[in-house]
């Protein structure tokens, strides 16, 4: 039951907050590390109306404060720098079916498009680092 707070003699209720991970709204598991077929016809399908978002960022600009507060909301999905060495980062490569940091690198929009298909939220994106992201060209 919400907590309620009186204000100029009416009774508002205040909604209940909690903290949402979205490592644990995106379901994976290590050891069934790829998509199966049947499942990612279901995700094209959800996915055709989803909101698709980027956040780009610098370190200590709290960045990691505004990705918590996105996944508050009950129909956002937001995930940490997934294109970053972290232990979550390379569960979720392994879940889309990238074998490392350097394969998702050279296959970015396959990537992307995995990513955005697996979403279980009417929005989804991540954050990204600007020194996470290689040039192209080197």
């Amino acid at each position: 039951m919400p907590d309620t707070s009186a204000t100029s003699g009416r009774t508002i209720p205040v909604p209940e907050v909690r903290m949402v991970h979205p490592w644990r709204r995106m379901r994976y598991n290590t050891s069934t590390a790829r998509l199966r077929a049947e499942d990612s016809q279901e995700m094209l399908h959800r996915a055709a109306g989803n909101v698709r978002f980027i956040i780009f960022s610098r370190q200590r600009s709290a960045s990691t404060t505004f990705v918590g507060l996105l996944n508050l909301h009950p129909n956002i999905t937001c995930r940490w720098e997934s294109f970053s060495n972290s232990f979550t980062a390379e569960k979720m490569r392994a879940y889309l079916g990238f074998s490392n940091r350097s394969e998702q690198h050279e296959h970015i929009p396959e990537f992307m498009s995995r990513f955005w298909n697996a979403c279980p939220t009417r929005a989804c994106g991540f954050k990204i680092l600007h020194a996470q992201v290689r040039h192209p060209c080197g």
